[in-house]
Formats: C-alpha cells, sequence, structure tokens
C-alpha cells in the first residue's frame, strides 16, 4: 500500500507511465453497480487507468471548496492511501466532506470523467458545481434505462463541441448508439415552410453530421425548433428513453445576468444517467476530457 499527502496527489505518487485516468467516487457506505459498470467501461473503452475513491466523512454534503490559483486546499487530514485492486485499477480512501474531497482529488489526478452514483442530499446545483470544481465532466449515475442512446444535446457555440465530444466518447466506450441533438428557436428558425423542413433545420443537421464525421462516430442526428431547449430536450429524452444525457453548463460567475442554469433543469427534470461537461466562453479553456481533444 502506497501513502501520499492529501494536499499533494501528484504524479510522481502513482506509479508510472500513467496518461489517463478515470475517477469513480463514491461515500463509504454507497454502492452502485451501475456506477461501477460503467466507469469500468469508459476506462477500457479510452485505455485509461480507474481510481475508485472511497470516502468516509461526514453524512451532509456542501458545496466544494473553491480552490486559489488552481491549487487543493489542504482542510483534511495529512495522508490517505491508495493500493491497486488489480491491473489498471486503484483504490482510494480518504476521510471528508463528500463533494471537497472529490474536488479536491480530481484536481490532483485532472481525470477524463468523474463518475458518482446518485446520493440521498445531493441535488442538481451540487453536481453541476462539483463539474467546475473538478475540471472535469461529472456523470451522475442513476438507475440504467433499457435503451443504449447517449442523447448529447448542444448550441453549436463552441468550435470544439466539447459536449457532442463527450457523447462520442461515452457511445464508443459504452457501446452504446450516439444521438446529436439541436434546438433552434423559432426566433432563429424562421417561420417553417408549409411543405418539408425549414433550411435552417437541414443546415444544422448538415453540420451535425459533418460534426459527428470530424469525431469518427455514428449517430442519429435531431433538429428541433421549440421556444424551449428543455422542452425541446425532454421531447428527444421521452422518445429515445437514453441511458446517459450529456449537457453542457457555463459557470454562473461568468454570466451577465446570472440565469438559471439548463444542466440544473435537466437533471431535476430526468430520472436517468446525466453527464455535465463544465464549458467556457473561451474555447480555449473549456474543460475536455482526455482523448477527446
Amino acid at each position: 500500500m502506497r501513502r501520499f499527502d492529501v494536499g499533494g496527489i501528484g504524479r510522481s505518487a502513482i506509479p508510472k507511465p500513467i496518461e489517463k485516468f478515470v475517477l469513480l467516487a463514491a461515500p463509504l457506505t454507497t454502492a452502485s453497480n451501475d456506477a461501477t459498470d460503467k466507469a469500468e467501461k469508459i476506462s477500457r473503452g479510452m485505455s485509461a487507468e480507474l481510481v475508485t475513491l472511497r470516502v468516509s466523512g461526514p453524512t451532509t454534503y456542501v458545496r466544494p471548496l473553491s480552490t486559489i490559483d488552481g491549487r487543493p486546499s489542504r482542510r483534511f487530514g495529512p495522508e490517505c492511501s491508495l493500493s491497486q485492486v488489480t491491473r489498471g485499477h486503484w483504490l482510494l480512501n480518504r476521510r471528508g466532506d463528500f463533494l471537497s474531497v472529490v474536488a479536491e482529488t480530481s484536481l490532483a489526478l485532472s481525470p477524463a470523467f468523474v463518475l458518482i452514483p446518485g446520493i440521498h442530499g445531493l441535488n442538481a446545483a451540487d453536481v453541476r458545481e462539483l463539474a467546475f470544481e473538478c475540471r472535469a465532466p461529472v456523470l451522475l449515475v442513476r438507475e440504467a434505462r433499457t435503451s443504449d442512446a447517449i442523447v448529447a444535446t448542444t448550441n453549436l457555440e463552441l468550435p470544439t463541441f466539447p459536449v457532442l465530444r463527450a457523447g462520442a466518447v461515452l457511445a464508443s466506450s459504452l457501446g452504446g448508439r450516439a444521438v446529436f441533438h439541436h434546438n433552434l428557436t423559432p426566433e432563429v428558425s424562421g417561420q417553417p415552410p408549409t411543405k418539408g423542413p425549414h433550411r435552417s433545420v437541414l443546415r444544422r443537421l448538415e453540420d451535425l453530421a459533418e460534426i459527428a464525421a470530424t469525431l469518427g462516430v455514428e449517430c442519429e442526428n435531431v433538429v428541433t425548433v421549440r421556444r424551449s431547449p428543455s422542452d425541446a430536450l425532454l421531447s428527444v429524452v421521452d422518445r429515445e428513453r437514453p441511458d446517459v444525457i450529456v449537457v453542457g453548463t457555463r459557470n454562473r460567475k461568468t454570466s451577465h445576468p446570472p440565469r438559471a442554469s439548463f444542466a440544473e433543469g435537466v437533471l431535476d427534470a430526468v430520472s436517468t444517467s446525466v453527464l455535465v461537461v463544465p464549458v467556457s466562453a473561451n474555447d480555449a479553456e473549456t474543460a475536455m476530457p482526455y482523448g477527446i481533444s
């Protein structure tokens, strides 16, 4: 068993060579077969090391602590332990508040994805903020669905398309069927013609197809025209009954004026698993999972 300082879980503390990580985190008393299964499939699909983080400590969950200059805080204990379970799979035990420990550990490991099971007491705002504190997409794993669809919804604003990239990686790793979704508001699309789809819809379908080809993924492309992006996504969710929904979210601190989070609305409205991808107005600063940049 290897021991190292909590505040300095650097790569030097972990056996070499390691290029990619997937972090699976859960309280010590919580087990989730669905979360474990997804984490193992994603890590294998990405040829990444899987780190299972077990957190013992308080039963209440507070917001993650803000970091300073990208450095994790040293609030919790001087030591933690890392042990090898199998080749490519490590077990990390830590103590402290769950969200804060997960955020700290993620900053140290820089994982491609962070997975957490649905835990009583966590809310949508917690999950969304955790994605920004971890600087990585966070997958809230809920009950498994019979469908293998991975629905990724995007506004197509960022040239690197982080949400669609994350959806492509999940679909490939989980053996699922990718569905790329984009909603056009009526003000953008104009009045629909009497026959056939509007030209703007066709153009967006072509955009989605081109992105999918660039990412090397086969997918179904869906364009909706609704005033409410949430209603548009839920209409696709009702039809597809996806295994995972992939949504992007911006940091509310940089939103002018502040507005309700689309990702939080989705997390509250559905009972399926949701991957929250943190994005930035500056495309170069957008958090990108390993292997899909």
